[in-house]
């Protein structure tokens, strides 16, 4: 009846799979191979800092070790088994898999997607906003596999950079301005083909949108790519804010870039984005320049309101690659600082051997920021009391870290004119012992430090006098300061910016402009939606449509004055309102 043909039918079917599942093979591997070559040249020539692979693999893997994962994986197991007593099912190999595939799905589908929680002050302006730009409609739909913070910060962020790999690159035209130190101050314009004023599609009176990028990051971030590209198909003029500063308490770089975007275009209504620590520079900007603003609404993404906060927060999390990502990117803005510094009595010496010196990113900043001639908040030495010298001499407990005591970081040689060569030999000895840092145990932001003993100690979280005043500068403490209509989106997952000290239903009801929009889920500059992280995130969208809800009303609002203004004008001048008949 044919048996004999059996084995034959199985070369055949071989066969089949050869012909044309090698091809497919073949081609998959020349893909990944000239996507991992495209990747290469990419992170050599774009300004974008890159999570490792190591960062990559260690975040994966903190996600699939959730409780949620392993509460799956087991209800898979007992539903498999169930169904096969049962004889019900398909076949063994696949029973499992589409098991947990299923469950995956439904939790996805009834636990994951979820609708944003919207806080603001129950005013008219404010309702009309949120229900034209549908924040309550807005139902965020996390990447079906990376709705981990660790996954959708981490790995999706990572993954988010291959879109720009196939697809042409965005092109910028840099202006350079002049701040108010005469330091330069960078606005990369956005260039595409439509741009083109002989084109005929160029006009004066689009809509800007201004983007300040994060900690360490430029104009070719993954997520000021996706903004860019977004803004622009939905009709506004996007330009980046290139700041390299490391000073995120001073707002006069960016109090320059707006002026002159105003000057540049006078009849284009302006409007801004900050992401995560760029947030705080635009908040600190918002603050400071109150109504006094051409800037007509503005968004923050993951915006930072405490650097203490933030730091704190990142250490107490288990995952030790976002504290090596923040110190890394401190120091990279410090050499950024140092390279576009054109100070005249800027003390270049001392600044590249707190480089040098120090390896934890709070240390860096702080004496580094010591040693500015001019920072947000600086306190010169003469201005403090007897009080503060003494406290000065032992350091300030509050913030940042410091060594064993004594001049904080080893900045006494720097007053006195150098170190001689035992100041050195000891800084060599002390950096060595404080360099064995280990995570504390028991869950505390602090870390652990070794002395000259070998004795575990805790180590204390303290800044210099002279820097006091600059920390007080955080955003948090200024909100109801703000003058335009602020949206604020954040995640309670966030493992960088913690919502923890911040009263969401405290800050809204303090300024009527502020309006807030948070969800369970969204990591860090996240809020990724597609399986393949392609196209504008689910904050692109929502950031876009409420800074358009907020110039359609304006729009709508003017044309009205207008009308009356018209109406007005045409009456007697004795006149100063209208008559019953006039009004029919």
């Amino acid at each position: 009846h044919g048996c004999w043909l059996a084995p034959m039918g199985n070369v055949l079917s071989r066969r089949r799979k050869l012909l044309f599942g090698g091809p497919l093979l073949g081609a998959a591997a020349l893909f990944v191979a000239a996507t991992f070559v495209r990747y290469r040249r990419f992170r050599q020539t774009t300004d974008y800092l890159f999570y490792s692979t190591s960062d990559f693999f260690r975040s994966g893997l903190l996600a699939l070790r959730t409780k949620n994962v392993r509460n799956m994986a087991i209800a898979a197991v007992i539903i498999t088994m169930a169904l096969r007593r049962a004889g019900i099912g398909l076949r063994k190999r696949m029973m499992l898999p589409t098991t947990f595939v299923i469950l995956w799905a439904m939790y996805h589908r009834f636990s994951v997607c979820e609708h944003p929680l919207v806080r603001c002050k129950r005013t008219f302006w404010n309702l009309h906003l949120v229900e034209r730009a549908r924040l309550t409609r807005a139902v965020y739909q996390p990447t079906m596999w990376g709705w981990n913070r660790h996954a959708m910060t981490v790995c999706c962020g990572t993954l988010s950079s291959l879109e720009w790999l196939w697809v042409q690159p965005l092109q910028y035209e840099r202006e350079e301005l002049t701040a108010h130190d005469r330091n330069p101050v960078y606005l990369d314009w956005a260039v595409f083909p439509d741009d083109d004023p002989r084109g005929g599609s160029y006009r004066e009176d689009w809509p800007v949108l201004l983007i300040v990028h994060g900690l360490g990051g430029g104009r070719d971030e993954p997520y000021v790519r996706r903004m860019t590209m977004h803004a622009h198909k939905r009709g506004w003029r996007p330009v980046v804010f290139s700041y390299w500063r490391l000073d995120f308490g001073q707002s006069e770089d960016l109090t320059t870039a707006i002026n002159h975007i105003a000057e540049r275009y006078p009849t284009a209504p302006i409007t801004a984005v900050g992401f995560s620590a760029g947030g705080h520079v635009l908040l600190r900007y918002l603050i400071d320049a109150g109504k006094n603003t051409p800037v007509v609404a503005a968004v923050t993404v993951s915006g930072v309101l405490n650097f203490t906060n933030t730091y704190e927060h990142v250490l107490s999390n288990e995952n030790v690659t976002y504290r090596m990502w923040m110190d890394y990117s401190i120091k990279l803005c410090a050499r950024r600082h140092l390279q576009h510094d054109r100070t005249p009595n800027l003390d270049r010496e001392a600044l590249e051997r707190v480089l040098v010196e120090e390896a934890d990113g709070p240390h860096v900043y702080d004496r580094f920021m010591y040693h500015l001639p001019w920072f947000s908040g600086k306190r010169h030495s003469d201005d403090l009391d007897e009080e503060d010298e003494e406290e000065e001499e032992a350091g300030t407990p509050g913030m940042f870290l410091d060594g064993d005591g004594g001049d904080g970081g080893g900045d006494g040689e720097d007053e006195s004119g150098g170190a001689g060569a035992g100041a050195g030999e000891a800084k060599a000895a002390r950096g060595a012992a404080q360099g064995r840092l280990k995570r504390d145990s028991s869950g505390g932001s602090g870390l652990w430090d070794y002395g000259a003993s070998g004795r575990r100690r805790r180590r204390p979280w303290q800044y210099r006098k002279q820097t006091r005043r600059h920390y007080e500068l955080d955003a948090n403490q200024h909100l109801d300061k703000v003058g335009v209509t602020l949206l604020m989106l954040h995640a309670a997952d966030d493992p960088v910016v913690s919502d923890r000290s911040t009263d969401w239903d405290t800050v809204v009801q303090g300024n009527k402009n502020i309006i807030s929009v948070t969800t369970m889920r969204g990591g860090h500059v996240g809020w990724h939606e597609s399986l393949f992280m392609v196209g504008p995130s689910w904050a692109d969208r929502v950031s876009v449509n409420f800074l358009s809800a907020v110039l359609e009303t304006q729009a709508h609002t003017n044309f009205l004055v207008s009308v009356l203004r018209k109406a007005n004008r045409s009456l007697p001048s004795h006149q100063d309102s209208f008559t019953p008949t006039q009004m029919a």
